[in-house]
């Protein structure tokens, strides 16, 4: 993660391509123990998309 003006990876999105596989996998990653930070839900532009605090405070975004 980018700290202090540093450069680095600030964002991740991960496109599965159905809302169930984006519905399934967030499942599984609440019973695996992570935590859902985010939806899934649908946005006001039309995404539909869940955040789960990954590795070290990270949050990668699982889309549609």
């Amino acid at each position: 993660m980018p700290q202090n003006g540093q450069p680095g990876l600030a964002h991740i999105a991960i496109r599965l391509g159905s809302k169930k596989a984006v519905d399934d996998l967030i499942k599984r990653f609440a019973l695996d123990g992570y935590r859902v930070l985010l939806g899934p839900r649908t946005t006001a532009d039309g995404y539909y998309e869940a955040l789960i605090e990954g590795y070290e405070s990270f949050k990668p975004e699982i889309t549609e």
